[in-house]
């Protein structure tokens, strides 16, 4: 009754249980699966990571978790052979991203602007499921204090929020403040004419 320090058979440990077929399947379903249910819940949460980079890393920890632990359906082999295939898949979508730039709007949202001369757009805001405060922290962090000096502001595909703010001596001011420009200068070259 003593402690054992070898397994009987390494091949269980080593080699895969299930039939190569069934192992190719089921990581490329939940590969998909999960890309297409990552890219429905949104971006805000995942800061700088993108949906597939998300997605890798989560499937790789579950594959590897299930080949370290070692059930009884899943060994070593099988967890290897899952790992390189999500790799694969990785690696293929990125590769067909490249080559055809109409697939990217699958894999990768849209950036959806937040902010147009100086105003929020409420509508886009609370359709992304942001608050005012998140946008303005976002926009601190950026080194810019207020709103009405942002130009436009939009929620990138990865999650944050980037910024082009107005020039500092070029900035042009609210619409209201504008007309009020426009009429001086108006009144000045009436007066020099």
């Amino acid at each position: 009754m003593g402690i054992e320090i070898w397994p009987d058979s390494w091949a269980r440990i080593l080699l895969p249980h299930a039939p190569l077929a069934e192992l190719v399947v089921r990581a490329s379903v939940v590969y998909f699966f999960l890309l297409a249910l990552l890219r429905t819940l949104g971006r805000r949460e995942m800061g700088r990571l993108s949906i597939a980079d998300l997605l890798v890393m989560v499937l790789l920890a579950v594959s590897v978790r299930q080949a370290l632990v070692g059930t009884e359906s899943i060994g070593v082999g099988d967890g290897l052979i899952i790992a390189s295939l999500l790799m694969f898949w990785d690696w293929a979508i990125r590769t067909l991203v490249v080559r055809f730039p109409r697939l990217r709007r699958l894999v990768r949202p849209r950036p959806v602007q937040l902010v147009r001369n100086g105003q929020l757009l409420v509508d886009q805001m609370r359709a992304q499921g942001l608050a005012r405060d998140q946008i303005e922290a976002q926009l601190r962090l950026s080194g810019i204090e207020s709103i009405d000096e942002v130009k436009s502001a939009w929620l990138e595909s990865e999650g944050q929020i980037s910024a082009i703010p107005y020039e500092h001596e070029r900035r042009s001011p609210p619409p209201a403040a504008q007309k009020q420009k426009k009429s001086a200068a108006k009144e000045r070259d009436v007066d020099h004419g």
